[in-house]
């Protein structure tokens, strides 16, 4: 059952490497046949094993931590902190997300207002559609929108309040000025006289639309989930991601003090273009022993280091590109495969 279950992978493998491998290099027509033609239901499909992939990796996260925690094994107070920080960022990004939704979803229907006053009038034009319940629910609605989005205007930071208040203020004149314009359009179309109505009341809905994006944005950056989001990252990762390279820094300089050591020749060679290009990066001081060295340091950059630099990563991509044809052909060991290397 393993060595079937390790077929079945290695083909389906295979042919997901070809489909992609061709969909690249072959046309997109050839004679009466359209390659690709689904090629984005494909590439959908293929992120949503990806987000399977790393649902899986959740569970088995808490899983393992979870069991280190109960059993009280070594490290589970660090297992609690993982989990508990893990725990805390998700809620805190489905509450981000659902905010930067809702505002999404206000800030296009307040876009589309624009779109439903130029149908409306178009549809009367010519069908001869009765137009003045179409734009009564326009003004109801900009009247329920002014209310919507003045009870989102809570919980402020301090230094946003004035701005909010002069934004909020703003929105207030403009939705008003909107619901005017839209009544005066309903007269205008009656007395069939409305060209230059009909560009003040679009002229109002883009001022809205202007107003109201820049007043949920105000909101969104104040809210709760946005301000403790960026509290976790400014305040948390952010500096742990520092204390990190920093260690890693003294990890390099103590790497660099064991190569820059007189053992060999090789070591000297290496030494002596280093100790020019640090230098070379000194435009004055004490160490500043050479007005030329800035020019010596720019050569060794550009005509040794750039070519090394570029051989190295030819040599990366081509054993990336020997790596990827063997995990396409099922060459590398897979780690879903338990059976036992007979000696």
């Amino acid at each position: 059952m393993t060595r079937l279950r390790n077929k079945l992978i290695a083909f389906f493998t295979f042919i997901g490497g070809l489909y992609f491998f061709l969909e690249y290099i072959l046309p997109a027509h050839i004679g009466g046949l359209e390659f690709g033609k689904y090629h984005e239901q494909i590439s959908l499909a293929v992120q949503l094993i990806g987000l399977m992939a790393i649902g899986l990796g959740l569970i088995n996260i808490f899983r393992v931590h979870g069991v280190r925690i109960l059993k009280l094994q070594g490290g589970w107070f660090n297992s609690f902190v993982l989990l508990l920080g893990l725990a805390f960022v998700l809620v805190l990004q489905l509450l981000d997300f659902r905010r930067s939704e809702q505002r999404s979803d206000l800030l296009l229907e307040v876009k589309n207002f624009s779109l439903f006053v130029n149908r409306v009038v178009l549809e009367y034009e010519q069908k001869q559609i009765d137009y003045r319940p179409r734009l009564d629910a326009l003004i109801d609605r900009l009247g329920v929108l002014k209310t919507q989005v003045k009870n989102s205007s809570s919980l402020l930071a301090t230094g946003k309040q004035l701005d909010s208040e002069r934004t909020e203020a703003q929105f207030v004149r403009s939705a008003e000025g909107a619901a005017s314009a839209t009544e005066q359009l309903k007269g205008a179309l009656w007395q069939n006289n409305y060209r230059e109505t009909k560009k003040i009341t679009l002229d109002q809905l883009a001022l809205l639309q202007s107003v109201t994006q820049e007043l949920l944005d105000l909101n969104y950056e104040a809210s709760p989930a946005r301000r403790w989001g960026n509290f976790v990252f400014n305040g948390f990762f952010t500096p742990l991601g520092s204390a990190m390279f920093s260690l890693l820094a003294f990890y390099i300089v103590s790497a660099a003090y064991r190569s820059f050591r007189f053992r060999s020749w090789e070591a000297v060679v290496l030494m002596i273009p280093a100790l020019i290009v640090m230098l070379g990066q000194i435009p004055h001081g004490p160490l500043y022993v050479y007005s030329g060295l800035p020019e010596i340091r720019r050569w060794l950059l550009e005509y040794l280091n750039t070519p090394a630099f570029r051989a190295i990563f030819f040599g990366s991509a081509i054993a990336g590109l020997a790596m990827s044809i063997r995990i396409w052909l099922s060459l590398e060991k897979s780690p879903l495969n338990t059976e036992e290397t007979k000696q």
